[in-house]
Parts: structure tokens; C-alpha cells; sequence
């Protein structure tokens, strides 16, 4: 622990962080101890074999509802320069779905804001997720029937040493511009999608010398869809939300004068928006 201190920012925060994780693996791994005591197993092999064969049946099954066909979306991303067109294609085949990302822009050398292709399957591969079966337990089996594919050297599969640290900046665009293209093949399954984050990165020293270090993030609000309105304050594809007031001020000498929605910012329909 005293390595990871003297190499981190506010390490008073992070190794906090570390002893619950620890505490809660082990407290998880005892109870996986419990769980295989009272059912006489020794491994968990075979139950996770029919946990990932059940999770693939639903995924393909609700794959196989959808229309077969191919569906196209565009969008303009805004960055470090000028929009820049980020286009899709989805194919639907039986109980497959492929989504290729042909055309996306070139990798950049400054900026950070490039992807791994692996982040970009992640990204991509959750939207479909939380689209197609919400209820299931995601796990291995959810995911064997899609296909993800990005030009190798651009800005969705980047190529080493390229910097990664903004990448969400880019993929974040990936669930938009899945959630677009298939609605036109299950509108009543897809969303409005969220309203981009904005964030604050604060850092300095107290008068006391002490270092501070926070990021204070605020969500713009999630996408209604066609059975309810969206939740204010969340994002998708993420899980974050807004950082509290009382956290943003304990953690960095700032002071919040009001916080509030601003108004209609939702848009009327028959299910507004976050």
C-alpha cells in the first residue's frame, strides 16, 4: 500500500478505495466458499456453463425478433477540430448481428481522444446488451453472437503507442449511433439518448500545503424512450451520475451557489427527456 501511495494524487481517497476492494473480495470469496459448502460442489464449472448457455439462448432468441436487414446511421462528432462524420452499418442475419464501423476517421497523434478496438467492442456490445435483454444477467454468453469491426488506424481502433486517455470523448458517440440506426429496426427497444456530460477537473494545494485533486462530473440526462421518461441526472451508456454537492465541497475549497434542472430542458413529448 505505501508504493501505491507515494505514485497516486490524494492518496488519502484512493487507498480508501483499495481496502474496501479488498474487503469486498474477500468477503465475496468467503461467501462463494459458503454457497459451494452447502451444495456439495467443487468447482463452479458447470454452473457457470448453464449460466452463459441460458444468457446466450435469451440474446439469440431476442436477436432472432428483430427484422433481418441492414441499417446505416451518421453522426458528426465535435472535438479538437472541425465535426467529423462517424458512420454504421448493422446487420441483422438470423440470430447474429454485426456492426461495422467503415469509415470512421483516421487515428490522431495529439489529442488522446483514440479508442482501442476493445473499448469500442465494450462500448458497443453493452448498448446492444441493455437493449435487447435488460433482465438477463449479463455474462460471456450475451455476447458470442455479435461482430464488431473498425478500420485498424482509426480513431475507434487505434494502433500503439497513440494516446487513449480521452477515448471516451469519442465513444461515446458509439451508443448514439447504434441506438439511430436501429430504430428504424425495434423503435419500441431503443432510447433518445443521453445528453452529454460536461466535467471539472480541479487540482492545487490548500493553505495548509495539502494537495487537492477531484473531478466533478455532471450529467446531462438520459434519453426518454417509448415506456417512460428519461431519469434526469444520469447518463448512458455509463452509470455515473452527478457528483453531490456536499462531496464537490468536502473534497475541493469551492462552493456551490445553486444547483437545479433547468426547465423544459427535457423537450415535451409523450415521454420527455432527463
Amino acid at each position: 500500500m505505501l508504493l501505491l501511495a507515494k505514485n497516486v494524487r490524494g492518496s488519502e481517497q484512493v487507498l480508501g478505495d483499495l481496502h474496501a476492494l479488498v474487503s469486498a473480495n474477500a468477503s465475496g470469496a468467503q461467501r462463494i466458499v459458503e454457497f459451494m459448502d452447502e451444495y456439495g460442489m467443487e468447482d463452479l464449472e458447470a454452473l457457470t456453463f448453464v449460466v452463459q448457455e441460458r444468457a446466450e439462448k435469451a440474446m439469440r432468441d431476442a436477436v432472432q425478433e428483430l427484422p433481418d436487414g441492414i441499417y446505416k446511421n451518421e453522426i458528426w462528432a465535435s472535438g479538437l477540430g472541425p465535426p467529423e462524420p462517424f458512420p454504421i452499418k448493422i446487420t441483422i442475419h438470423g440470430d447474429e448481428i454485426e456492426v461495422d464501423y467503415e469509415g470512421t476517421p483516421p487515428e490522431r497523434e495529439t489529442g488522446a481522444s483514440n479508442s482501442t478496438l476493445s473499448f469500442t467492442v465494450a462500448y458497443t456490445c453493452y448498448t446492444l446488451k441493455c437493449m435487447l435483454t435488460p433482465d438477463v444477467p449479463s455474462n460471456a454468453g450475451c455476447y458470442r453472437m455479435f461482430t464488431v469491426k473498425a478500420p485498424e488506424g482509426s480513431r475507434l481502433n487505434t494502433s500503439k503507442p497513440r494516446a487513449v486517455y480521452l477515448r471516451t470523448h469519442t465513444t461515446w458517440y458509439c451508443p448514439a449511433n447504434i441506438l439511430y440506426a436501429m430504430a428504424n429496426a425495434a423503435p419500441d427497444l431503443v432510447q433518445a439518448f443521453t445528453g452529454f456530460p460536461s466535467s471539472q477537473l480541479i487540482y492545487g494545494r490548500d493553505p495548509n500545503g495539502q494537495v487537492y485533486d477531484d473531478h466533478l462530473f455532471q450529467g446531462g440526462g438520459q434519453g426518454a424512450s417509448s415506456r417512460q421518461d428519461g431519469k434526469s441526472g444520469l447518463l448512458f451508456p455509463t452509470t455515473a451520475a452527478d457528483t453531490s454537492v456536499e462531496l464537490a465541497e468536502a473534497r475541493a475549497p469551492i462552493l456551490v451557489l445553486i444547483r437545479q434542472y433547468v426547465p423544459d430542458s427535457g423537450v415535451a413529448g409523450r415521454y420527455r427527456g432527463g
